[in-house]
């Protein structure tokens, strides 16, 4: 017997192998995106383009628990003291399924995921295996692309075609439960806003993630700025203080949270690899800059790439802008 967790409070080592989250690259989401709405549009179906997500509620719940997934260990956990049915209170059980909190979780809802997508038509691209594409089969021009982000996805079908959608929410509901909810019209997934405009332009922005990270790290009460960065920020003052430990930390803690929102942003990915790239032995100087980003970041926090609806001449894939 294994129990699930050893004095230390983590999961024994030999009791699980391989762990992975998968989650489809952001460029790549933004890439599909893109590559839909200009095929939508040359084709003269941009209205009828579906942009719709769904979420797995209590995903890693689904899958049974065997010893092939723990190293052929049977594991086992106690259950709270407090239950209100006394007579399992406190007790010891074999844990059978995959719970959250298990290290192999992730790992075995992604391989059955992929079995369930493949079984139902789905091929994984080859550019990035978390992204998944069925094609029409009445209709080769018509296509369903799906984005996976460990139990959320986001469901392109560049075209009103009921068949590949529906078909899409009867894989999932057949396998995860009748209840796995859907959004056939998507205001986004894992933190970024999807707007569709009234001229079949699609925005995309964090405003919510940017608003909250300014909030946690005091910026509520402090001034704008207009722009990103100044004109030194490439320059590295070998004068300028080094932050104190605890500063540091923080320091960094705040880099790692500029990473999300630069995928999106644009306007900001210099800055922030700058940033990182200070992230050993940052100064007085490099603070100054982080703080003139999370100023910049509080005056625009709805920017992002606004993906066109117009026909191209040639089929090209167009963002024309950066704004509200």
């Amino acid at each position: 017997l294994r129990p699930l967790r050893n004095r230390w409070g983590s999961q024994p080592p030999d009791s699980y192998g391989t762990t992975y989250s998968t989650t489809a690259d952001q460029a790549n989401r933004s890439f599909v995106l893109s590559s839909s709405i200009t095929d939508a549009a040359n084709r003269g179906v941009i209205e009828e383009l579906i942009i719709a997500d769904c979420d797995v509620p209590g995903a890693f719940l689904h899958n049974r628990l065997t010893r092939d997934m723990t190293g052929g260990h049977q594991i086992v956990t106690r259950l709270p003291h407090d239950l209100i049915d006394k007579r399992y209170a406190g007790k010891l059980c074999e844990v059978t399924g995959c719970q959250y909190g298990m290290k192999q979780s992730n790992a075995v809802f992604a391989a059955d995921l992929r079995k369930t997508l493949v079984a139902g038509g789905y091929a994984a691209l080859p550019s990035d295996d978390c992204i998944f594409i069925k094609w029409s089969k009445s209709n080769p021009l018509n296509k369903s692309v799906v984005s996976t982000h460990v139990d959320d996805f986001s469901i392109i079908v560049n075209h009103d075609d009921d068949d590949l959608y529906n078909d899409f929410v009867s894989i999932i509901r057949t396998r995860y439960g009748a209840d796995v909810p859907f959004n056939k019209v998507s205001e986004g997934i894992c933190g970024v806003h999807l707007i569709r405009n009234s001229d079949n332009t699609v925005q995309l922005n964090v405003s919510k993630y940017i608003l909250k990270m300014l909030t946690k790290y005091g910026f509520d009460d402090v001034d704008a700025a207009i722009a990103p960065s100044l004109e030194l920020l490439f320059f590295v003052d070998p004068e300028s203080p080094a932050l104190s430990e605890p500063r540091a930390k923080m320091f960094r803690r705040v880099n790692g949270s500029l990473i999300w929102p630069a995928a999106i942003r644009f306007d900001i990915h210099k800055e922030v690899s700058f940033l990182c790239s200070r992230n050993v032995r940052p100064t007085e100087q490099d603070l100054d800059k982080q703080v003139h980003l999370l100023r910049y970041l509080k005056g625009c926090p709805n920017l992002g790439p606004v993906y066109s609806s117009a026909p191209s001449s040639d089929g090209s894939i167009t963002v024309v802008a950066e704004g509200d």
